[in-house]
């Protein structure tokens, strides 16, 4: 078996025997485990999954072991426009219209991310065209022409020049965070005595909905609309009554996170943490690798939480309005 104890802390791949089971072959059943070689012992192993969960295993039952390369880092593998689409799936509006490869977006207001035209790719027609075309649909919705831009992108300079300018000077834009997913359920800060307590549903509640705080600012259609898009939904909820609550939504092997929030008298205890941690746990269920989360960077208290999970920032945006 190749693998020896100065492998812990590697990742690995470890086939066994599954009891007394027999497989296909007719041969003993087998199983693999993958993941982070966290201890070696005389007789056992212990090694951490995706998912948080740790296997022991008895170096009896060992087929073969060996290690394996890590999981890519999502940051340099991820363009940040291909990562703006990925996020755009997460918080979907009830009324989209692709302009080439941008997309015009509106929900009666609600959300700088849904009412406004998210500028990535080629538009497929010259600039003031494009422009128009924005100005245009958004006088149609009532609503005032916001685009959602990379910070420092060439589009963001394009739309400068054509006199956009900041909407929200005083916030400095929004980061766009990343991480692993197994390298955050790995994180020792994440054995938190709140997680059990945490359930996660399908659908949101009517205590997660009122704990969101946000249901009167828009009808109950769009809202719905918004928090159950994506491939996978889940809603996680901490506590009756609810104390804390989170989002998370999938899009292939991304997941994103949205509206954690803890109640004020309930901060610093970890329920913060907690919620972070379960929705983690289900997105590697649902087979995501790597989470992405968008957060003001202004939140100092959010920014040092995400950042015992691992986040760290991929990019900014921040959205121009359209010259009056």
């Amino acid at each position: 078996m190749p693998l020896k104890r100065s492998d812990v802390g590697r990742r690995v791949v470890v086939r066994t025997t599954v009891g007394d089971e027999t497989g296909p072959s007719g041969g003993p059943a087998l199983t693999d485990t993958l993941g982070t070689l966290e201890s070696w012992g005389d007789s056992t192993m212990g090694v951490r999954k995706a998912d948080g969960t740790l296997v022991t295993i008895a170096h009896a039952d060992v087929v073969a072991a060996k290690p394996v390369p890590p999981r890519p880092d999502p940051r340099p593998r991820t363009s940040a426009e291909a990562l703006e689409r990925v996020a755009s799936t997460g918080w979907l509006p009830p009324v989209t219209r692709p302009l080439g490869d941008w997309v015009l977006r509106a929900a009666g207001g609600f959300t700088g991310r849904a009412n406004s035209v998210l500028v990535v790719g080629d538009p497929g027609r010259p600039l003031v065209e494009a422009l128009d075309v924005v100005r245009s649909f958004y006088a149609d919705q009532a609503l005032p022409a916001r685009a959602q831009v990379v910070v420092d992108s060439p589009w963001e300079r394009a739309l400068i020049q054509h006199d956009w300018y900041d909407d929200r000077p005083l916030e400095g834009g929004v980061l766009v965070q990343v991480t692993s997913v197994a390298a955050a359920l790995r994180s020792g800060h994440l054995d938190d005595p709140e997680h059990d307590w945490v359930t996660i549903s399908a659908t949101p509640t009517t205590q997660w909905i009122a704990k969101y705080g946000r249901g009167d600012e828009t009808d109950e259609t769009t809202l719905l609309a918004l928090l159950t898009s994506g491939d996978a939904v889940g809603f996680a909820q901490l506590g009756d009554p609810v104390t804390a609550i989170g989002r998370a939504s999938t899009a292939g092997d991304w997941v994103g996170l949205f509206a954690v929030a803890v109640d004020p008298g309930r901060r610093h205890r970890g329920q913060g943490g907690a919620i972070v941690r379960t929705l983690l746990g289900w997105a590697a269920e649902h087979g995501a690798v790597s989470a992405y989360l968008q957060v003001a960077g202004t939140n100092a208290a959010a920014l040092s939480m995400y950042a015992r999970f691992g986040f760290a920032t991929h990019h900014r945006y921040r959205y121009l309005r359209a010259p009056e």
